[in-house]
């Protein structure tokens, strides 16, 4: 493993207890960053994106007609400004003019459903709502005259100076929470600057090319941003749609990407399905438990590096990371690596004393990466923040997480201990999930379960008691979910089941449920298919999703598949059938069922790998 602590990182001999002091300790706002990079190249290209391209000189100008239209439409400093956009050439721009203005954002991905989205804006108490011209309509009436049209912010108007302060918040970020009701994560620009400011976690400067990846409503995206507009750096804005393999492939190739943060779970997918899609790409990873396995695939096929990542949202991005290349390639147990500049790691007891090295613990996170908090709930803000008895005056962040310190002061995770998890990169608390189900007619009980069929590809499950009359109902079930709730938090299957089985303490025993999903879903045989087209099919399914469909109308979609297995699904098609579907064939109709009849019928429309 590659050291990225240089002289500034301090651990203590015996116990494990680490720090890397930030090199330049005030360092301004994201806005001031990024302002001063494109006074040094105002003319350079900023922004890349499948709509055109954006100078320094025009993002810096189209973020002044954003702070300007806020603050005609009365927006104050402090105030939370929602915006609801996706990963377009638009976005930086808004989200600069929003900090510029003194406010904070709160992103929201525009196909979240309205449900959540409302919840969302209720818990931000969202002053003005920034979106696409006819989105209003898909609110509700009391929020309508709080949007303001990302048209309507392109009339010129004066520009008053930027306000924002280091101390400021920055954004929420907005995750899943036990109760149900989305929490919201309080970011300070000081939090994120010490990302963008000397960074030694990874290569940044005006000569490189990121690709940004992420979803604005995800942490990630802060970094895919505001780092490299600091630097004076160009970033490739990939297509709304999901990232897959080839169209990865594809925007390195054509745009010479050399920087790029990838979730875990995409991440494995490219070092199993195509790891030369990241030949000479720098590539941070993280969001879940990674594997040195995958991280070594994709290093033989050409990746210059992989930086390994931890972070909670509450850290701001990242707290952890160890870089690896080919001639020092990883091993297990993977290393999270140690704290980057501006942040400290503490493992500790459950009395809060720290361990020794090589004792396992629970990890606390310190110095200037801890989060304000969470946004208008006190008692969760001093369950999870908790003053720092080894930095007087500050604050430290319960990370729920088990790990254990090297001598090194790098950290090796372990596991969870309590119930978040990571689903495809995003925060999701399965408990929330079950009070939502159990809100259904004709739930009385539900327990939810993620299981990890490899590293990084993590799969909800629900089980739920319900009254006779409920027979058959999971589908409409499913559908009633997808309007409520973000799709990281549908879960692949809802099985009834007459009670839930009880452990020797009396606690739901959930291997026990497991075991009932196993004898359900793990080979197909006893599946009642029409033809053998249905059964071939049905044989694929379980192939790529490692879970096998339990009638020929279940959807490919609803039992845990997304757009790379989708990919994957249909590479098996054409190598075993010849089938030359598109994917928008697929997504037409992915029963069982639907892809067997197009079979039968010789679908040949044209393949394109990927979406560009």
């Amino acid at each position: 493993m590659a050291g990225i602590g240089g002289p500034r990182m301090i651990v203590n001999p015996e116990l494990s207890l680490a720090r890397h002091d930030h090199p330049e300790p005030v360092r301004g706002t994201i806005g001031e960053l990024v302002r001063a990079a494109a006074a040094r190249s105002p003319d350079a290209p900023a922004l890349i994106s499948a709509a055109g391209c954006m100078t320094y000189a025009e993002l810096i100008a189209r973020a002044d007609q954003v702070r300007a239209g806020l603050i005609a439409r009365g927006a104050r400093r402090g105030d939370p400004i929602a915006v609801l956009a996706g990963r377009d050439l638009d976005l930086p721009a808004l989200l600069l003019g929003v900090l510029d203005a003194g406010c904070f954002y709160v992103p929201i991905a525009p196909h979240y459903p309205q449900a959540f989205t409302e919840r969302v804006l209720a818990a931000a108490q969202a002053a003005l709502i920034v979106a696409r011209a006819g989105m209003s309509q898909e609110l509700a009436a009391e929020w309508r005259d709080r949007v303001i049209t990302t048209d309507a912010l392109a009339q010129g108007a004066a520009v008053p100076p930027p306000a924002a302060r280091a101390s400021d918040t920055a954004y929420v970020i907005f995750t899943s929470g036990s109760t149900g009701r989305p929490k919201g994560v309080v970011v300070r620009h000081e939090n994120v600057t010490r990302l963008m400011v000397s960074p030694t976690y990874a290569a940044i400067d005006a000569d490189r090319v990121a690709l940004a990846l992420s979803p604005p409503s995800f942490d990630a995206a802060v970094f895919d941003l505001w780092p490299f507009l600091a630097a004076g750096a160009r970033v490739v804005l990939h297509p709304d749609a999901p990232p897959t393999p080839d169209s990865i492939a594809a925007l390195v190739r054509r745009h010479g990407v050399t920087t790029s943060f990838i979730t875990t779970g995409l991440f494995n997918r490219i070092a199993e399905d195509r790891p030369d899609a990241l030949a000479g790409v720098e590539v941070l990873n993280g969001g879940e438990r990674g594997s040195a396995a995958a991280a070594r695939r994709v290093l033989d096929a050409g990746a210059s590096a992989v930086v390994h990542c931890y972070g909670p949202t509450e850290t701001a991005v990242f707290t952890t990371a160890a870089r690896f290349t080919a001639a020092a390639p990883p091993s297990e147990p993977f290393s999270i690596g140690g704290p980057v500049a501006g942040t400290a790691c503490y493992v500790l007891d459950c009395d809060q004393h720290p361990v020794s090295h090589g004792m396992e613990g629970e990890l606390w996170i310190g110095g200037e990466a801890v989060a304000s908090g969470y946004l208008g709930d006190a008692q969760l803000t001093a369950d999870r923040f908790r003053p720092d008895p080894f930095r007087p005056g500050a604050l430290m962040y319960r990370s729920g997480d088990s790990v254990h310190m090297r001598p090194d002061g790098s950290l090796i995770f372990l596991d969870r201990l309590d119930e978040q998890i990571k689903v495809r990169g995003h925060r999701v608390e399965p408990g929330a999930i079950a009070r939502h189900l159990e809100a259904l007619d004709g739930v009385s009980g539900a327990v939810v379960i993620a299981v990890e069929l490899s590293p990084g590809d993590v799969r909800l499950h629900a089980f739920v008691t319900a009254s006779s009359a409920s027979n058959g109902c999971e589908s409409q079930w499913r559908l009633r979910l997808q309007t409520e709730l973000p799709p990281a938090m549908i879960p692949s299957r809802i099985v009834i089941v007459p009670s839930f089985p009880l452990s020797a303490n009396g606690k739901v025993d959930r291997d026990a449920l497991l075991a009932h999903l196993t004898t359900q879903t793990d080979s197909s045989d006893g599946l009642q298919v029409d033809d053998r087209d249905q059964a071939t099919v049905a044989a694929l399914f379980t192939s790529v999703l490692k879970l096998s469909p339990a009638s020929p109308d279940d959807d490919f979609f609803d039992l845990g598949g997304d757009s790379l297995l989708a990919m994957r699904l249909l590479g098996q098609l054409r190598a075993q059938l010849g089938w030359q579907g598109s994917l928008q064939d697929l997504y037409a109709d992915a029963t069982v069922r639907g892809v067997a009849r197009r079979l039968a019928e010789g679908v040949a429309a044209p393949y394109e790998a990927g979406v560009l």
